[in-house]
């Protein structure tokens, strides 16, 4: 251990060597590297976290850059978790960072966090906030979720009370985004500083943490508020069916293709397999069922977004007439 870097922190009472060390010891996974992921990796290699798993499919646009600070315009086209990753042992060359440049899907969810101490998300992606809910569940690991748009946000914590399916039982329709609304970078920052602080807190076992809270604040009139959910009893939900992602070049004749595009996306470039429904995501989600022939289903759009919310909408509501569902990325 470096006692003089970490000199400052380890003097903190709620610390000292015995906290530091728990610290260096604790292996946190973060999924997303972007707004949030970016000073989030920061704060928590800075304060000594011995192992980071980073995970993220997407790469640096221009657009990403004035919030997602630890890239630059070099790293455009690059892949946010490995070129992240790369930025923070360049850094913080003691801490053991891990990037994984794939889609979260269950198996690779499941992979991941049966070896880790903890599982942060500050992803944008209702359908990978799902997944882990249920797979931090079933491992019985402390998470943390949380969101940014505008200036306002919020974080919660899960653990061994109400999951984030208790609290967000149905995934919002026609939630802002980002590109749609805006998003002021320091506002990610500031939810980033919430979730580093709220992981130290954990692992050092001080007594009052996020843990079955939620936190909401809007920074354009300094608005906060805390709500506590450690009383809730939690529903007895099903785990979904595993959500699994396919790459293109897969053999389509082996799924039930669900085709989510709209009618002139169809029409000026078809898809030719045996078994295949097109129904445009605007009425899939409205009414998120398939015939009972289907067992195998693939959902598919132009980016997968549209696939994913799709996907998700049947996962939360279908009778398990599919052993898995997948999504073609």
């Amino acid at each position: 251990m470096d006692f003089e870097k970490y000199s400052r922190q380890i003097i903190l009472p709620q610390i000292g060597i015995s906290g530091q060390k728990k610290i260096q010891s604790a292996h946190i996974v973060v999924v997303g590297a972007g707004g949030i992921g970016c000073p989030l990796l920061l704060y928590l290699a800075a304060a000594g976290i011995g192992k980071i798993t980073v995970i993220d499919f997407d790469t640096i646009s221009e657009s990403n850059l004035h919030r997602q600070i630890l890239f630059s315009y070099s790293d455009i086209g690059k892949n946010k978790a490995l070129t992240a990753a790369d930025r923070i042992k360049r850094i913080h060359p003691e801490c053991d960072i891990i990037g994984i440049p794939s889609p979260l899907d269950t198996p690779l969810a499941h992979k991941i966090i049966a070896q880790c101490d903890m599982v942060v998300d500050g992803s944008d992606a209702f359908l990978t906030k799902y997944i882990l809910s249920d797979v931090v569940q079933h491992h019985h690991k402390p998470f943390i979720a949380a969101s940014v748009v505008g200036f306002d946000g919020y974080v919660c914590g899960f653990h061994k009370n109400a999951t984030y399916r208790d609290i967000f039982p149905v995934p919002p329709q026609n939630a802002p985004r980002c590109e749609s609304v805006g998003v002021l970078g320091s506002a990610a920052g500031y939810t980033a500083m919430i979730i580093s602080t709220e992981v130290i807190k954990y692992i050092v076992d001080m007594p009052s943490t996020i843990m079955n809270k939620i936190i909401r604040f809007s920074l354009s009139d300094m608005r906060f508020s805390v709500m506590d959910f450690s009383n809730h009893i939690p529903e007895q939900f099903s785990p979904m069916n595993d959500i699994i992602f396919v790459s293109y070049g897969t053999d389509l004749s082996n799924y039930d293709v669900i085709d989510v595009r709209n009618n002139d996306e169809v029409k000026n470039n078809p898809v030719f397999t045996e078994s295949y429904i097109h129904i445009p995501a605007s009425e899939f989600l409205k009414n998120p069922i398939l015939p009972a022939s289907i067992k195998n289903p693939l959902f598919m759009c132009h980016s997968g977004r549209r696939a994913q919310s799709a996907a998700l909408q049947y996962a939360l509501y279908c009778e398990k007439n599919a052993l898995k569902i997948y999504i073609f990325m």
